[in-house]
């Protein structure tokens, strides 16, 4: 292609407005801590990608895991936990979502962790009111005692680690059964 079929376009590092964008800077893999660095290294190594690819979501999933439990402070009466917003932006073809899954896989596994702790949290508090009722029906003739008022009134709500259908539509269906903050949409 010649400079004439380029007439009135913006060269590859220039807006259309003309202004100047910096050129790709690989992602520096040596500033994530040792385990982490490694996964990102092995998953970009097995894809043949870019391991930007992979550490976008890496960071994302250690944020979230490490959600409102560290705080940085960066100026008197701020504190700030390291809440992330990565998207990873690429041509089709380069290894994204292979590059994505082993970390969004495991924010499902925790996901699922929860599901399952929340279970046996619903069982019991189940199990404990129904005791409680019997014990008030049987010993006050029907009426309210204390201990009934010693099991909480609050069902317990379902935590999320991670979520794949993020519309608004989804999350307000969500809300009156769940306790956010909601860590990681996928």
């Amino acid at each position: 292609m010649n400079s004439s079929d380029n007439a009135g376009r913006p060269s590859e590092n220039e807006t259309s407005e003309g202004k100047s964008i910096p050129g790709y800077i690989d992602f520096p893999i040596d500033a994530l801590p040792p385990l982490l660095r490694e996964m990102v290294q092995e998953t970009a190594a097995s894809i043949g990608c870019d391991p930007a690819l992979a550490a976008l979501p890496a960071l994302t999933l250690a944020g979230a895991c490490i959600g409102a439990a560290v705080r940085i402070l960066p100026k008197r009466g701020w504190a700030q936990p390291p809440s992330l917003f990565c998207c990873v932006v690429s041509d089709t073809g380069t290894g994204k979502s292979p590059a994505a899954k082993p970390f969004s896989d495991l924010a499902f596994a925790i996901d699922s962790q929860m599901r399952k702790e929340h279970k046996q949290d619903l069982a019991k508090w189940l199990a404990e009111k129904k005791k409680a009722e019997n014990e008030n029906t049987s010993t006050n003739n029907g009426k309210a005692s204390d201990k009934s008022k010693q099991v909480s009134s609050q069902c317990p709500k379902r935590r999320f680690f991670a979520v794949s259908d993020f519309t608004i539509e989804r999350l307000a269906e969500l809300e009156p059964v769940i306790d956010f903050p909601i860590r990681m949409l996928v």
